[in-house]
């Protein structure tokens, strides 16, 4: 880094959503913001949100002053958040090099790379079908965020393409 040169914070979002069959989506919920090197998120959020809606598939962050590949403390975190809920996560990571998603089957495998997309605030992506198997996939369909997203305001932001 430059004398001068500004660095900017990282900022993290909880991803709530679902899959089905081969597509996975989510959107971003409980915006943090953390230092240039660093982000945390409310943990008691994830746990309440998962067991009154069952419908955490992940998290997403920015890396602003770096490229978008998971650090070793992004890599140890994912892996006790699935051990902790129990089923496998997708991390997000928008940096200088764009977006890029990893999925995390376990707590010992390395994560496998999978192409997401933003979409009018949305994020989407290839499943993983060798991570699911199709009794969990049906229990995350769309059910979980449909009350949430048809709140009235969310419906018309997504009905309108605005973010």
């Amino acid at each position: 880094m430059q004398i001068g040169e500004i660095m900017m914070n990282e900022n993290c979002w909880v991803l709530v959503g679902g899959w089905q069959e081969d597509l996975w989506w989510g959107k971003r919920v409980k915006p943090t913001e953390g230092t240039p090197m660093s982000v945390n998120f409310s943990a008691d959020y994830v746990i309440q949100q998962e067991e009154k809606h069952n419908n955490i598939i992940g998290f997403i962050h920015t890396h602003p002053s770096f490229t978008a590949h998971y650090s070793s403390r992004d890599d140890r975190t994912m892996k006790v958040w699935v051990t902790c809920l129990g089923r496998p996560l997708v991390c997000c990571i928008q940096g200088t090099d764009g977006l890029r998603a990893w999925w995390y089957l376990n707590d010992e495998d390395p994560p496998v790379e999978y192409q997401a997309k933003s979409l009018r605030g949305l994020l989407f992506g290839v499943t993983p079908e060798e991570f699911f198997d199709k009794e969990k996939a049906v229990e995350m369909t769309f059910k979980s965020t449909e009350e949430e997203w048809d709140n009235g305001e969310e419906k018309t932001k997504l009905a309108e393409g605005s973010d």
